[in-house]
């Protein structure tokens, strides 16, 4: 897997502008995903969303998963909230949806992958969660965080003492098995270097026509994480 990223095509600028135009176009549609079935489900998903965003970047994701899932569900924090703070809570909402649904898929982008990482590779995980996609998040770390505008953010530098509690704590991600997967894009404006987006171990995807935002948008990221459902539902 090549670590060098050439100067972007000027068709994959222009995909990711139009991306962050449909998100926009997106966002007052829907926030927080709901339920679509009242009673206890056997397969659902949980979708966490990046940076300022919220459950409805996930619609065009959702509608590729639909035959295979009835339930789905999104977890909505602050951005600027302490990381830690957050994926307790993320953690406790993971445990609660036990209730619903006998077995969880999780999807994170962005921010929400590297939530995700936090909360299942906690000693007291949720044992239901039966697969994890991380789609453009900096699981380990990314060096374009020194810009963040708050300080919480920041802490995503991959020298920081919270990435480096996490690397002692990332092989319980182990037990999802061939149930990982990990997505990223060579031209991501925000993951440096781009490789952290991806997990030793794990599946991987590497895009390299399409950036940050294009990948929910994307039909191999989608078909990628139908076959995830798929393995996590068996």
């Amino acid at each position: 897997m090549s670590t060098e990223r050439p100067r972007p095509s000027l068709g994959l600028v222009k995909n990711e502008a139009l991306s962050y135009l449909r998100l926009g176009l997106l966002a007052p549609a829907a926030g927080r995903l709901p339920a679509n079935e009242t009673s206890t489900a056997k397969l659902g998903v949980l979708f966490v969303p990046g940076v300022g965003a919220n459950g409805s970047q996930f619609l065009s994701l959702r509608r590729t998963l639909e035959p295979q899932v009835r339930w789905f569900d999104s977890f909505e924090y602050s951005s600027f909230t302490d990381l830690r703070r957050t994926a307790q809570r993320l953690k406790a909402h993971l445990g609660q949806t036990a209730s619903r649904c006998e077995r969880l898929v999780v999807v994170g982008h962005s921010l929400g992958g590297f939530l995700l990482q936090l909360a299942l590779s906690a000693e007291d995980a949720p044992d239901h969660v039966a697969g994890f996609a991380s789609i453009c998040a900096p699981l380990h770390g990314t060096w374009r965080s020194r810009l963040a505008p708050h300080p919480g953010l920041r802490a995503l530098r991959p020298d920081s003492e919270l990435l480096a509690d996490i690397g002692r704590r990332r092989h319980r991600l182990s037990r999802l098995e061939d149930r990982l997967l990990t997505i990223g894009a060579r031209h991501d404006q925000f993951i440096e270097p781009h490789t952290s987006a991806f997990l030793d171990g794990a599946e991987t995807l590497e895009l390299s026509d399409v950036a940050h935002a294009g990948s929910l948008f994307d039909d191999r990221v989608h078909q990628a994480v139908a076959r995830l459902v798929e393995r996590a539902a068996r």
